[in-house]
């Protein structure tokens, strides 16, 4: 109340509260990292980047790969990755196709620095021990703490044996169903029991848990998608440039490994350092597609919506699948016994490599069967739950209730507008349901609890295209 004269100014709100939407494709990257805890201490600690060149600062790159070197007349003549010790440790190489693919501002954890060898024990900031084989569990956990985090991304679990395999995705996707603000990206990745004979059977039988292993589990399915197989990328190899590869390079000659001193001269040969150096980026990284997805997934949030499905989308930097996969062995991907659904990238002639598939881990539930369904539904239920906030321990009666109302349904109203709800009209594409009677009770008012119920109708992808076509007949 007014107690001295003069002129008193009043701003009366008129413009109703709105939903400000959530950043839908903000991936972590969870893995072995160059520099972590060595250089600066940033293992099991959550750090935001937005580009390559930030997390080469901090991070460092990739491990120097080990190569084997066939030498002929003096002269490099080949190269091959040395399978033996091949680098299990991904997470440059996966970033750098992230960001290839239309990929944005992400966080890292790192779980320890390469070559940690076992039994070593790291503590991370929950104070819990963990073991290295099996350290992105541990990151997992640091992750869970981030709420702007929305997809799970870990480079390096393909290298983890199947134990630790299976159990790290199956955490992911509890931490998903928890949460439910987040999603997890997953790598079928072929048993270290099975041999590479026959993996685009072994791989995914295994996965599912259809043979002796125990394959992933089926909780929480929906909140999760699978793809296969691994991408040839057109991506080179890091190795240690400056000694030749000293300790990270095998040279063969006919058949049997150089001595010492026969490597010693071959390095002082200009001709051999030469040919080696025009050979070795001709050697492209093999990579699990998770790192490209999440790029995929980032490029289409961004351009289309995340009520579009990542798929029918092309890959950058890709050469081709490792594997082939027909239109026959798909069938068994889309629809299997097990309800788990995996989607495959393929490449076709003209069209370059597509990612062929838009379907949850869940693929035998009719709500949660598409990514872009599950994601569209995780989108606006952090941002309602995020707008709605502001009105706890607000009155609980029919003003709150209008606001309420109000507010989620111009943000629905815009949604439907942009096309990620099917119906003619707006009442058709979604409801609101608010209030006593309807989704209260006056227990429910007493004691503090304001219900909302909403429902979406929300569009699917055009999975199948069936065109039918027939005969005209001739006029007589």
């Amino acid at each position: 109340m007014e107690k001295t004269p003069g002129v008193y100014v009043r701003e009366i709100n008129t413009l109703p509260a709105s939903v400000v939407p959530i950043s839908t494709a903000v991936p972590v990257f969870i893995g072995y990292t160059e520099t972590a805890g060595v250089a600066r201490e940033l293992d099991y600690q959550a750090v935001k980047i937005s580009s390559l060149l930030e997390y080469e600062q901090s991070y460092g790159k990739a491990e120097n790969q080990a190569l084997i070197v066939s030498v002929e007349d003096s002269l490099a003549v080949g190269v091959t990755v040395d399978t033996a010790n091949a680098s299990p440790y991904h997470m440059y190489y996966q970033l750098l196709m992230y960001f290839l693919n239309g990929g944005g501002p992400c966080y890292v954890i790192s779980v320890g620095a390469y070559k940690s060898s076992a039994p070593l024990v790291v503590r991370n900031e929950l104070d819990e021990t963990i073991d290295v084989a099996s350290g992105s569990i541990g990151g997992l956990a640091v992750a869970r703490k981030i709420d702007e985090i929305t997809l799970l991304v870990f480079p390096d679990a393909p290298g983890l044996g199947d134990s630790d395999y299976y159990s790290l995705y199956q955490d992911a996707l509890k931490q998903c169903g928890e949460l439910k603000d987040r999603f997890t990206l997953i790598d079928v990745k072929d048993p270290v029991s099975v041999s590479e004979s026959g993996a685009s059977v072994s791989a995914v039988d295994a996965f599912r848990g259809t043979t002796s292993f125990s394959g992933i589990g089926s909780n929480h399915l929906s909140y999760g998608a699978a793809y296969y197989p691994r991408l040839s990328t057109s991506l080179s190899y890091q190795y240690d440039a400056d000694g030749l590869g000293t300790d990270t390079m095998t040279f063969v000659s006919a058949g049997v490994t150089l001595s010492d001193s026969e490597v010693a001269a071959l390095r002082d040969n200009t001709a051999f350092v030469a040919s080696l150096e025009r050979l070795i980026p001709q050697l492209h990284v093999e990579l699990e597609p998770s790192g490209a997805m999440a790029g995929i997934y980032a490029q289409t949030d961004r351009a289309r919506g995340v009520f579009n499905a990542p798929a029918n989308i092309s890959l950058n930097s890709v050469v081709a699948p490792t594997i082939k996969i027909t239109d026959e062995e798909q069938q068994d991907f889309n629809v299997h016994s097990t309800g788990k659904s995996i989607n495959a990238i393929r490449a076709f002639a003209g069209r370059g490599v597509l990612v062929w598939g838009a379907r949850t881990l869940d693929g035998n539930s009719n709500e949660w069967r598409y990514v872009s369904v599950r994601r569209f539904f995780l989108f606006v239920e952090e941002s309602l739950k995020k707008a709605v906030e502001p009105f706890v321990f607000e009155g609980n009666n029919e003003s709150s209730w209008l606001r309420i109302r109000g507010l989620i349904e111009n943000f629905l109203t815009d949604q439907w507008r942009a096309g990620a709800l099917f119906g003619a009209t707006a009442e058709q594409a979604f409801f609101v349901n608010l209030g006593l009677g309807s989704t209260m009770t006056a227990n429910d008012v007493l004691n503090g609890r304001l219900i909302v119920e909403v429902g979406l109708a929300a569009v699917r992808p055009a999975e199948f295209i069936i065109l039918r076509f027939t005969h005209k007949i001739q006029d007589a």
